[in-house]
């Protein structure tokens, strides 16, 4: 819990502190403090990220976690400068603010569910564990990567809480971009621990979207 929280400190102080250096006051907003908190049960809900893990499954992984890092980490950075040092791109009225939140919240109850769902084999690198076994149902049974919905909503939530919607769509481009390689990289081990199962499994399911992609 402690590096967990350790890594959530920095991660805030990197992508959020140091863009607004210069216009400290707008981390005072509200909604700053909402963005926080999403973060941090974000983070704290999740298994802990280590670069020692990281390179122990190096070649399963393929960097498909760092990447999923710096893209998440690059669209809050983008999503600060922008709202410390330009006007809005959404108009000022309060439907931004509650269509962000209920975003944010609901990417939350998605994430949080799907990892508990899947308890010991959800894991920060594309690994197997001992007695792997293929979860279909529950939040499973409509996307195969539920958590990664859940997280593709929180992180686009935060530029439509704060009215931005350049920074909205680069979140989107940024995040699909590494969930399509983090997909890639864990389907090909699914693929190679349950050949006939995950096959019949693909057929029906979508992978993050529903009725999308």
């Amino acid at each position: 819990m402690v590096k967990k929280a350790g890594f959530t400190l920095v991660t805030i102080f990197i992508a959020m502190i140091l863009p607004l250096i210069g216009n400290l006051e707008r981390l005072l907003d509200y909604r700053i403090g909402i963005i926080v908190i999403a973060i941090f049960l974000l983070n704290l809900t999740q298994p802990a990220f280590s670069m020692k893990e990281q390179r122990e499954h190096q070649q399963s992984d393929r960097s498909s976690i760092l990447l999923i890092l710096v893209m998440s980490i690059s669209s809050l950075v983008l999503l600060m400068l922008q709202w410390g040092y330009w006007a809005s791109s959404l108009p000022d009225q309060t439907w931004p603010l509650w269509l962000g939140l209920i975003m944010i919240i609901a990417g939350l109850y998605i994430r949080i569910n799907a990892i508990r769902y899947l308890g010991r084999y959800f894991t920060a690198n594309v690994q197997s564990v001992d007695a792997h076994r293929l979860i279909t149902d529950g939040p499973y049974a409509l996307v195969r990567h539920p958590s990664y919905l859940g997280a593709l909503l929180i992180l686009t939530g935060f530029p439509v809480l704060l009215g931005s919607l350049p920074c909205f769509l680069l979140a989107l481009l940024l995040m699909m971009i590494a969930y399509y390689k983090r997909i890639t990289v864990e389907e090909a081990l699914l693929l190679n621990l349950f050949p006939d199962d995950y096959q019949r499994y693909q057929q029906h399911t979508y992978r993050i979207i529903p009725y999308v992609w």
